[in-house]
């Protein structure tokens, strides 16, 4: 009998695994074959194999045919490198200020996006310090919406920001992801560090690190 399980990390030989049947972490190896570069990746769902004593190693069987995958692609190699996998949505953070919204920029992770067969969301951050001097978020909001990307408004370093521009808020952007997979990017110093940690409810943290002074990271 085989389980069925996620990947949550992978390490050389061995990956971190949380069972669909009871959600509990465990940590597997895998067959010889299925070992190759890019084989398992972080969202894959595998079959796994029981240990027969108690303390020794799962053992991955099966991968699961995926969904979606994000992926950069190698023309030396005539290749893809796959980085993730079965990904519901993906959230492309900007920001008002600190750095400016830039469109082109914007695009291009939109354009991504529709590559990799992974609907996006636009999360507007840090509106507390929104002017309208630098671009006008109704104009993006109703431009994107031909793209059908949903556009949200948001201050994740200000929990008690309210939405004034657009229908979408926190909130709503909260209810949305609930039990899905999303991924989250964005140019260094948009807020994604501290959007994970509002959106985990505090359960995780990550530190930006020294550019958080420069408002760069």
């Amino acid at each position: 009998m085989t389980i069925r399980a996620r990947i949550f990390r992978s390490s050389k030989r061995h990956f971190d695994c949380q069972r669909l049947d009871n959600k509990e972490m465990v940590t597997a190896t895998a067959l010889a074959m299925l070992l190759k570069e890019d084989h398992i990746v972080v969202g894959d769902w595998v079959e796994l194999i029981p240990p027969p004593v108690v303390g020794q190693e799962w053992v991955i069987e099966k991968v699961i045919k995926r969904n979606n995958a994000i992926f950069r692609n190698l023309p030396r190699v005539q290749k893809k490198s796959v980085i993730a996998a079965n990904v519901d949505v993906m959230l492309v953070v900007t920001s008002a200020d600190r750095p400016d919204y830039k469109r082109g920029l914007v695009d291009r992770y939109l354009v991504r996006s529709e590559y990799w067969d992974i609907p996006a969301y636009l999360i507007f951050n840090k509106m507390d310090l929104y002017t309208g001097d630098h671009f006008d978020i109704n104009f993006e909001a109703e431009r994107l919406k031909w793209l059908n990307v949903e556009c949200f408004e948001v201050s994740a370093s200000d929990g008690k920001y309210k939405q004034k521009h657009l229908d979408q808020g926190f909130v709503e952007l909260s209810e949305k992801l609930r039990g899905k997979t999303a991924i989250l990017i964005g140019q260094s110093g948009v807020g994604k560090s501290r959007m994970i940690t509002e959106l985990s409810e505090g359960r995780i943290q990550l530190l930006s690190g020294e550019t958080n002074r420069a408002n760069k990271g």
